[in-house]
């Protein structure tokens, strides 16, 4: 039985916040596809002509995750088990940025809210970003931190527990 209809009223709110968590993940996701789409031809110009083999990965790899933000929010609107569990995959890849040692790993696909030490200074981020960038071109040290995935992983993580709790039957298997 799909997680959005029961007749328990308490849990109202839970079942609104997973929706509107699944709806924001589609939304995200299907963002970074089409903002992906609009490079799409300079990066197949660049693999084409031979220069720039890492931008096509780069790009794939960034496709996948945005592919994997969206499939999870239509899994939890739709009820399925994985799509907390794609959900939970999601936010964690969102939690924390960083560039040291020439590595960069940053990935958001909406809303972003923390904090980034760069150059001994900490300051304060926050917007509206479907931003993937992984790779070794990178100069300096900066280390970022999302509070907005880390309140989603909270709810997530008490939601779980409480279908474990309640043996609220999911659509998909485990």
């Amino acid at each position: 039985m799909p997680i959005f209809f029961t007749t328990d009223e308490s849990n109202d709110w839970r079942l609104r916040f997973e929706r509107a968590l699944g709806a924001y993940e589609i939304i995200g996701g299907t963002w970074g596809i089409f903002a992906l789409l609009r490079v799409a031809p300079v990066v197949s110009h660049a693999v084409v002509v031979g220069v720039d083999h890492a931008g096509m990965m780069l790009w794939t790899a960034a496709a996948v995750l945005f592919l994997v933000l969206a499939m999870a929010g239509v899994l939890t609107i739709s009820g399925h088990r994985a799509g907390l569990r794609l959900s939970i995959v999601s936010q964690v890849l969102q939690l924390f940025w960083f560039s040291a040692g020439g590595w960069t790993f940053v990935f958001s696909g909406g809303l972003f809210a923390g904090a980034v030490l760069q150059d001994m200074t900490i300051r304060a981020s926050y917007g509206w970003s479907v931003h993937v960038e992984v790779g070794t071109n990178s100069a300096g040290f900066f280390l970022g931190a999302n509070v907005v995935p880390a309140a989603m992983l909270m709810f997530l993580a008490m939601r779980r527990r409480q279908i474990a709790n309640d043996g609220d039957s999911r659509s998909a298997p485990s």
